[in-house]
């Protein structure tokens, strides 16, 4: 087993930590932080911590993102990216581009959304009670448990 030690400042406070796996790299990126391109609507970028470089480990140095809500990321396959913030799920590529044609790029909650997970075609977005299954091609809602009372 290699064991490999790196030595890197994060952020305080630390909202975001996951790997991303890159086609063809021997160690998968850390993304640290991620946050919307103003000019861009369907654009994320990725704050991220190279661990393949040797010389510039941080692939992005700019402002902490104003994102209030849980922020996750959900790695799909060697290509696709699954992007909660404020209550809105991107679908982008390992670049942070909108993903078109298989399915919606953005789908938009009206409610809270605590996390999201994936599994097969379907996405299961979980909320402080309740949840909602979605398809992953259309984003239309399969099944939704919802408690007695409203959320």
């Amino acid at each position: 087993m290699l064991l490999k030690h790196f030595d890197f400042p994060l952020p305080c406070p630390l909202r975001l930590f996951q790997m991303l796996v890159i086609p063809g790299e021997q160690y998968p990126l850390v993304c640290i932080g991620v946050r919307k391109v103003p000019a861009l609507s369907l654009r994320v970028q990725f704050q991220t911590v190279n661990l393949n470089s040797l010389t510039s480990w941080f692939t992005d140095s700019g402002s902490d993102s104003s994102w209030v809500g849980p922020v996750q990321l959900v790695q799909r396959g060697s290509d696709g990216v699954l992007v909660l913030t404020d209550n809105t799920l991107s679908f982008v590529d390992l670049h942070g581009e909108a993903i078109h044609g298989s399915h919606v790029p953005e789908v938009l909650f009206t409610f809270s959304v605590e996390a999201v997970a994936v599994t097969g075609d379907k996405i299961l977005v979980l909320r402080n009670k309740g949840y909602q299954e979605l398809d992953l091609w259309s984003a239309e809602v399969r099944h939704a448990l919802d408690p007695p009372g409203g959320i």
